[in-house]
């Protein structure tokens, strides 16, 4: 089983989009933090937005507070996939809430420059809706653990409350029985890229339901 210190280092990352479907839509901004693997302490943070291709919808601007004029100096998606390529190996681990959905518009960046996803993942997510009662989005995590950062859809701010939810996580559980493990909402399945490094499983709305099924995959 993988531990946290087999890694150089934790990226923990947020984007916000135009929409849901990476094949259509485009990254408008993204939020990268570099953890310390022993101790979760913030040792590099960078967040940009990102120039806008297409008209950016009403309703992601009233959602995120982002306009086509906050993107017009914002990085190329050459400056964006430079950035995220830095990470792209297995000696990284990349954590995010829903991490899914993020990897699915990395994965359709990547695959622009004709560039495999390599690095290993970790949904905070998954994490969170196997130890408390639902609902789990992030701001049920928020409210739960008492975090002072909010979610607010802008990427930084949601960043920062999900590195606050994944430490008061690791307080109470073994964070790392979840590497590179992907619970997906098993009436809709799974949606997004699949990688061959991690166990994807149907995950209920039941304490305990992906843990139980990780440790009878492996015999336990």
């Amino acid at each position: 089983m993988k531990k946290l210190t087999d890694y150089q280092n934790l990226i923990v990352f947020d984007l916000e989009t135009t929409g849901f479907d990476p094949n259509k839509n485009q990254i408008i901004e993204l939020s990268l933090m570099v953890l310390n693997p022993l101790n979760l302490s913030i040792i590099k943070n960078e967040s940009h937005l990102i120039l806008s291709k297409r008209p950016i919808p009403v309703e992601i601007t009233k959602l995120t507070g982002i306009t086509e004029k906050m993107t017009k100096n914002g990085l190329s998606e050459d400056a964006l996939f430079k950035i995220l390529k830095t990470y792209n190996d297995t000696t990284y681990l990349w954590l995010a809430y829903n991490i899914q959905f993020d990897i699915g518009f990395i994965e359709s960046l990547f695959n622009k420059y004709q560039i495999p996803f390599s690095g290993h993942v970790c949904d905070v997510m998954a994490i969170y809706k196997d130890n408390q009662a639902p609902p789990h989005a992030l701001k049920n995590a928020i409210e739960t653990y008492q975090v002072t950062f909010q979610n607010t859809h802008r990427a930084t701010d949601d960043v920062l409350a999900t590195i606050e939810v994944f430490r008061a996580l690791k307080q109470e559980v073994n964070v790392e029985d979840y590497i590179n493990v992907i619970g997906y909402h098993p009436k809709y399945g799974l949606k997004g890229p699949k990688y061959p490094w991690v166990t994807y499983y149907p995950q209920e709305n039941i304490r305990g339901d992906l843990k139980t099924k990780i440790r009878l995959n492996k015999g336990e």
